[in-house]
């Protein structure tokens, strides 16, 4: 049996290939995977069933000082702005 396509979703399938091969599509891609990595983790360990209010709390706090230092340093961003001058 031959697949069948659908060129509606083809079209709008290629052209999300195309949009986020372009670079700055993509660099703002990783920079939110910097940001918003930690968090998705944050949140699955915040809806824990095994997780206590205090360990809760205390993830959050850890998660909030590690967020400040990256906001205060671009040591985080330095492996994105290395991979655009290659």
């Amino acid at each position: 049996m031959s697949p069948t396509f659908d060129s509606q979703k083809d079209t709008r399938a290629a052209s999300l290939v195309d949009a986020c091969q372009k670079g700055s599509t993509l660099l703002l891609l990783q920079m939110a995977q910097v940001v918003f990595g930690p968090l998705e983790l944050l949140n699955k360990s915040l809806q824990s069933l095994s997780a206590s209010v205090g360990q809760m709390l205390e993830a959050v706090k850890q998660e909030y000082s590690v967020a400040e230092q990256k906001k205060a340093s671009t040591v985080y961003l330095r492996p994105l702005l290395n991979q655009l001058q290659n």
